[in-house]
């Protein structure tokens, strides 16, 4: 059975309230490597577009968006599985999420203490 619009938004609500918790920072597991170890396969996020994706990297350059060869400067440390890059795109989402609501918590801080003058 199908359900309506109201009971959608119900069971949207419960389902998101669970997402509120912190978890452990996840850090990556592939170093970066070394002169002699060629090119490293692994994975990477973007925190903005929310996306994990295969990555690559060698001792002078990476690329975020595939393994097949570099394309950008400097080497980048990468997780062994997507399920350790989804654990720790989670985590840094959750620190951009905390910012931007202590930057509202302090907004509202504000405004109570005007009240209070």
């Amino acid at each position: 059975m199908a359900m309506n619009k109201r009971e959608q938004a119900y069971l949207e609500s419960i389902e998101i309230k669970p997402s509120l918790r912190l978890t452990e920072e996840v850090l990556p597991d592939l170093p970066i490597p070394k002169s002699s170890d060629g090119l490293v396969k692994g994975y990477g996020f973007n925190v903005y577009s929310g996306r994990v994706s295969e990555t690559c990297s060698n001792s002078i350059n990476h690329n975020p968006n595939n393994n097949i060869k570099t394309n950008s400067q400097n080497p980048m440390e990468q997780y062994s599985t997507k399920l350790l890059a989804l654990k720790a795109l989670r985590y840094q989402t959750e620190l951009e999420v905390a910012k931007k609501l202590r930057a509202i918590d302090i907004q509202i801080k504000a405004e109570l203490d005007k009240e209070d003058e």
